[in-house]
């Protein structure tokens, strides 16, 4: 936006660094005051304001915090090649985290932001990047002059027309601001829930009213005053409609606000790779109240995965449109990304998944390798059948008798025998049963070993490596504590106390441990959680 086409509208608020629209108070969207408050301190004192600040990160203390200074925001946007000539205009910007992203790979971009406090805690997020214009209005009352971009972005903006826009159909406004406002190939970028996640299915609430099915039911009573999402057919139509036919489609997971997994369509219509897989450790936020479980979701995942239909029940949607061919521009070469984050940034890692079915890992930063004492990524291939994770909570689900979990867990406790290394070589803590494992044992856990359509036990996702070989104990103990952790609430669905009459977590746990022939008592229980505390403290980078 060139402010000299049209700077009788605004006032240029120097405090503020924002282009104020005159006689303009703002749009009633806020995180409320106190939040508010709290970004500007952390904004306003924080030496690294970049994309991927682990800084930022360190601030986060609630859900609004998380949103705005996590560093999975731009994993968005990350996987793909932007430009460095390129153009942006960033329509809702908010509180400018993937505006600082924008402002880092292009060479212009202009932020549009209805609410004045948001628009100015992006400027505070972007004050060192001279690429960067906020401006404080909404979008129907600008006049754009003759300026045209190379990318608009509509990225948790188009729900909410219907709030903040008078248009008869306010979609459709949008989509046809955003289309006079590209250059012949420039791309639109939209990301919204999808009214039809799966999560909304299995006990989520909807992310904008807080109702349960309210998505699903065509949003009652009245769609004229809340946030509308749609389905991915729906979606498709309304910017084809507007003339937007070329689209590359995406999936992220386990939402477009907080991505670490970015999927592409094509990958999930492959029979070949069943994503469900992969997609099913990434969980299902509620982020408005404490979740309910009708069903396991994570189970649900991996049969809509065999029948390609993982996309329709995908959480939300990223799609790059254009009316000419400039979409193209984001055809990408692999299947899905996968960024662990929640690290520190030595051992912060991408992994690709490629349509040749190889996996590859690659650290996300130049480092000093010293640095790195226990983490070591080994490329792998695609494997074609189901993990020990999956196979285990299958077992359970629904059922009162554990016996078939048992089995697993045999299968689990011969394949970690093979691990073994021989008596008298320096280990790594102390083990009770006398059997240590190999120093890359600590990831031969049930979600890292799939059993093929051959019946073969196969291991991937080989990433730590310990500097001696470690305690049988501790690979049993993080095995069953991390199962446990991640199928806690499903009550009803998968409810460990009735199905294993124990009261607590630690008793389950010693019971299990028994069924493989190790049986852990209270002090190996504390004695491997230390080890594992220990170890996550290293990978936070706080050891």
């Amino acid at each position: 936006m060139s402010v000299k086409n049209f700077s009788d509208q605004f006032n240029w608020q120097e405090e503020l660094n924002i282009w104020q629209l005159k006689d303009f108070a703002g749009l009633p969207y806020s995180d409320g005051e106190k939040s508010e408050q709290y970004l500007r301190q952390v904004l306003t004192s924080a030496s690294d304001l970049s994309s991927s600040s682990s800084e930022l990160a360190g601030k986060i203390i609630d859900w609004p915090s998380c949103y705005h200074l996590s560093p999975n925001r731009p994993v968005l946007l990350k996987p793909f090649a932007w430009q460095k000539n390129w153009e942006v205009l960033e329509l809702g910007g908010g509180c400018g985290a993937l505006t600082r992203f924008l402002g880092e790979n292009c060479k212009k971009v202009d932020m549009v932001e209805g609410n004045p406090t948001r628009a100015a805690l992006a400027a505070l997020r972007c004050r060192d990047l001279k690429t960067v214009d906020i401006y404080a209005a909404p979008f129907n009352q600008l006049d754009y002059a003759d300026r045209r971009y190379d990318v608009v972005t509509l990225i948790g903006v188009l729900e909410y027309a219907h709030q903040f826009n008078g248009a008869e159909t306010p979609q459709s406004y949008y989509l046809s601001l955003a289309r006079k406002l590209l250059k012949k190939d420039g791309v639109l970028v939209v990301a919204i829930e999808n009214k039809f996640g799966l999560k909304y299915f299995s006990g989520c609430s909807e992310d904008h009213t807080a109702r349960l099915f309210s998505g699903i039911e065509g949003y009652p009573p009245d769609p004229g005053k809340q946030p509308v999402t749609f389905g991915l057919p729906e979606l498709k139509r309304l910017l084809r409609d507007w003339g937007f036919k070329n689209q590359e489609i995406y999936f992220p997971y386990p939402d477009y606000k907080l991505p670490s997994l970015i999927v592409r369509e094509a990958a999930l219509l492959n029979p070949a790779q069943n994503y469900g897989e992969l997609v099913c450790h990434q969980g299902y936020l509620d982020y408005l109240r404490k979740r309910s479980y009708y069903f396991s979701d994570r189970l649900a995942s991996y049969e809509l995965g065999k029948d390609q239909a993982l996309g329709f029940f995908a959480p939300s949607f990223l799609l790059f449109a254009s009316q000419g061919s400039g979409a193209r521009r984001f055809t990408a070469s692999w299947e899905a990304k996968l960024y662990s984050l929640g690290r520190a940034p030595q051992y912060q890692c991408l992994t690709t998944f490629e349509s040749s079915g190889a996996v590859k890992k690659a650290f996300l930063h130049d480092v000093d390798q010293r640095l790195r004492r226990i983490s070591s990524p080994k490329h792998s291939n695609w494997i074609a059948g189901q993990t020990l994770y999956l196979l285990m909570a299958r077992a359970l689900s629904g059922q009162a008798d554990p016996s078939l979990f048992y089995h697993y867990l045999a299968i689990w406790k011969d394949y970690l025998s093979k691990k073994r290394v021989p008596a008298g070589v320096q280990t790594s803590g102390s083990s009770k049963s006398g059997i240590y494992l190999s120093v890359d044992a600590l990831d031969s856990v049930p979600w890292n070993i799939a059993l093929t359509d051959k019946d073969e036990l196969k291991e991937y996702d080989f990433e730590w490596t310990m500097p001696a070989p470690i305690p049988l104990e501790w690979v049993i103990y993080r095995g069953l504590y991390f199962f446990i952790k991640d199928h806690l609430g499903l009550k009803g669905v998968l409810d460990f106390k009735n199905i294993f009459k124990v009261e607590s977590d630690r008793d389950l746990i010693k019971l299990l441990s028994g069924k493989m022939g190790v049986g852990l008592e209270d002090s190996d229980v504390e004695y491997c959680q230390g080890l594992e505390n220990n170890f996550q403290l290293q990978v936070a980078g706080r050891a």
